[in-house]
């Protein structure tokens, strides 16, 4: 409950840069700048599903160069391919570049495998 407290929090205090995606079916995607200082700029990607939040994966460009510093999934949309999307999604905006990955849990590792593979 506290991740969607955050993204509700964030939107409201913060003035926000917003595109909306559409992708298959009814998912869709939300891009925000949640702050930036020095050349750096901290972003959301949010996933959607029928208009209820599915996931964040939230990223810093520095440079041009993202990195992600967290990936999460609301439990219900968990193995359905919300994370999978959300990289593709980051991959998108940055297509010569190499996505950087931060520290990793056990589900994250096998993703970023899964990503590997997938995005070559």
């Amino acid at each position: 409950m506290g991740f969607i407290t955050k993204l509700y929090t964030i939107g409201m205090i913060m003035e926000r840069y917003i595109k909306l995606y559409e992708y298959e079916g009814n998912l869709t995607f939300t891009k925000e700048m949640v702050d930036s200082y020095s050349g750096q700029y901290n972003m959301e990607l949010g996933a959607y599903i029928d208009n209820n939040i599915a996931g964040v994966l939230e990223y810093v460009e520095f440079e041009k160069e993202p990195s992600i510093s967290m990936i999460q999934i609301i439990p219900k949309y968990k193995r359905q391919g919300i994370g999978e999307a959300l990289i593709k999604e980051l991959a998108k905006e940055y297509p010569y570049k190499s996505i950087v990955w931060g520290i990793q849990t056990k589900e994250g590792t096998m993703l970023k495998r899964k990503m590997d593979r997938l995005l070559k």
